[in-house]
């Protein structure tokens, strides 16, 4: 058997493969929305007409927005159902199996951020409060943060 923390990080893989791949296009849309945002905005004399594209703009990022933050959601807690790796509680865990599963939150979050949705200058998708139990060696919670700027 290999180890067991590199096992269980090759198990939460998928799952963020699968999210990067199936919504890459949410964030070439925002990125558009938000270029014709600012377009509209430098113009301080809008016409009536600007103006409800504007409104229908930002109203339009915001729904794209919450797409993202559901399908955020939903990767935690695909990776939240992944079985951590299986130790033998009664057993002291080596020193060495504890410090990588502890640096599998920072792990995580540099693969999400890596394959995560390419999101242009606008929107940042990074986990937050990753919290695992050690005794159990197991993740208990954790989240996404997902901030648009508009």
């Amino acid at each position: 058997m290999g180890d067991v923390v590199e096992d269980y990080k090759k198990s939460l893989l998928p799952h963020v493969d699968k999210w990067a791949k199936n919504h890459a296009s949410l964030g070439k849309q925002i990125d558009d929305l938000t270029k014709q945002i600012d377009e509209l905005e430098k113009n301080k004399s809008r016409t009536p007409d600007q103006e409800k594209k504007l409104k229908d703009l930002k109203a339009d990022l915001k729904a794209q927005g919450a797409k993202i933050l559901l399908l955020t959601q939903n990767l935690n807690l695909d990776l939240l159902k992944v079985p951590p790796p299986a130790f033998d509680l009664k057993t002291p865990l080596p020193k060495q199996t504890v410090d990588n599963f502890n640096k599998v939150p920072a792990w995580l979050s540099t693969i999400v951020k890596n394959k995560g949705i390419p999101l242009g200058d606008n929107v940042v998708i990074a986990p937050d409060n990753i919290s695992v139990d050690l005794k159990k060696m197991k993740i208990k919670s954790g989240g996404f943060k997902v901030i648009v700027k508009f």
